[in-house]
């Protein structure tokens, strides 16, 4: 469709709607513009969800005349953007590409156990012994760098936190959003590029969390 097509396509929706919708609509998009992902799992976005659902073919022209593609998988029930220039793409340190790729093999470890309705969690030890088991680190994590990654990774609505860092018993919620950031479909790749990076190969490897399927 071009700019026209869109521009058009938008207009003819967007001016049917009543006010409050049409400014619904405004701070949705700059809700995912600032985190790339809404899930429905996740509380505080579910009536989000729904709403990008209902008038997804707005929100699509919307976002097309600024050069991003909008997805939703009704499967995972996550609304994804991605820049088609590249732009806004997040690199990440070896250390938090390592923790987003562990946390990527433990959404699929866990995902086939659960029903649809359930949230895939990890405690925070389950965490530190996944990361010790990479062979990278003599010694856990610090407190500091682990809380500052998962805040990170909260931002962009890949996870949320249950309790403390420092806790061992806290639980780490991982949403689906997590599949798009990290688009790898075989857990046997992941577990290579886990690999790769606790060698401290791919030091300059870029993970973008806008990168959806």
């Amino acid at each position: 469709m071009s700019y026209r097509e869109d521009a058009r396509s938008f207009y003819e929706r967007y001016s049917q709607l009543e006010e409050r919708d049409q400014t619904r609509i405004s701070k949705l998009v700059n809700k995912l513009l600032s985190m790339n992902f809404l899930c429905r799992a996740k509380e505080t976005d579910r009536e989000d969800y729904y709403f990008c659902v209902r008038y997804e073919a707005i929100f699509k022209a919307y976002f097309s005349l600024m050069d991003y593609d909008l997805k939703i998988n009704k499967q995972n029930e996550v609304v994804a953007i991605t820049n088609r220039e590249g732009y806004n793409h997040l690199q990440l340190r070896l250390n938090e590409s390592l923790i987003l790729l562990i946390l990527r093999k433990m959404y699929y470890k866990k995902m086939n156990t659960l029903s649809l309705n359930d949230n895939i969690s990890m405690r925070i030890g389950e965490l530190h012994e996944e990361i010790l088991a990479t062979n990278r680190f003599d010694k856990r994590i610090g407190k500091s760098e682990l809380g500052q990654i998962i805040r990170l990774f909260k931002r962009y609505n890949l996870v949320d936190m249950i309790g403390d860092v420092g806790d061992d018993d806290s639980v780490l919620i991982l949403y689906p959003s997590i599949l798009y950031a990290v688009s790898i479909a075989r857990i046997e790749e992941v577990e290579r590029k886990i690999d790769a990076l606790a060698k401290g190969e791919s030091g300059n490897e870029e993970n973008h969390e806008n990168e959806a399927d």
